[in-house]
């Protein structure tokens, strides 16, 4: 971020009603509870809890106004100082959160058996079982939970995305799978959209039975057995 950023309230207005705050506290280099704070010095209305959930699901929202600027509102704002790489922004939100998270009880735990697996993971389950394999790795395509991963570690990542999902879902955190195969598993968190995806790694190694010289038939994958649980969100800087 530069030194100084001077915004207008009309320019702010339609930032937080294009994006979640968390994202424009981001973009700007300031907890979001910085941006709610410029938000109500200005007088700008925000959206509610949930906007961005349904906006997510396609159902309808409304878009409060803009009022008229009042006689000791100011009409920008000048947000001061550069953000440390380094530094670890938080909220009450955030706060709040880990403090349930530090608590034993409320550990998330991956069982031995896939017994009573949430629908999610159930339809995912079949999907994989038909799915297709590129570089070594399986994955469901449409409809499946994000997992791409070798033969020998499907029940693996199963078990771990039923626990997680179901986590999620407690804690009052939708998840969903969108109709496409990109960024397709969301989980909506304080308002704003997460993608993430289970994935396995694998070793490259010459393919001797090759049959022609085209590039995918050079080299076969060999899973390694080593998952990771990959956030797949990107922001600029």
């Amino acid at each position: 971020m530069a030194e100084e950023i001077t915004i207008s309230r009309e320019e702010l207005y339609r930032l937080v009603w294009s994006k979640p705050v968390v994202q424009i506290a981001k973009d700007l280099g300031i907890s979001d509870v910085g941006v709610a704070k410029i938000c109500k010095k200005l007088n700008i209305p925000k959206p509610g809890l949930g906007y961005w959930a349904k906006k997510q699901y396609g159902k309808r929202t409304r878009q409060k106004p803009l009022s008229p600027l009042k006689s000791g509102v100011p009409e920008k704002y000048t947000i001061k100082g550069s953000m440390d790489p380094n530094l670890n922004l938080t909220s009450e939100f955030i706060e709040k959160q880990k403090v349930f998270e530090g608590k034993q009880v409320n550990k998330i735990v991956v069982k031995q058996a896939l017994r009573n697996p949430h629908t999610l993971v159930q339809q995912s389950k079949s999907r994989l079982g038909e799915g297709y394999a590129y570089q070594g790795r399986y994955s469901g395509g449409r409809n499946c939970l994000d997992i791409s991963v070798g033969e020998d570690s499907i029940r693996r990542s199963l078990l771990i995305m039923d626990a997680l999902v179901k986590a999620l879902e407690n804690r009052g955190f939708p998840v969903s799978i969108k109709d496409d195969h990109r960024d397709n598993t969301t989980v909506i968190i304080n308002d704003e959209v997460i993608s993430y995806c289970i994935f396995e790694s694998s070793r490259q190694i010459p393919n001797r039975k090759r049959e022609t010289d085209r590039w995918e038939n050079l080299y076969e994958y060999i899973p390694t057995g080593k998952l990771t649980l990959k956030i797949k969100n990107y922001y600029h800087g």
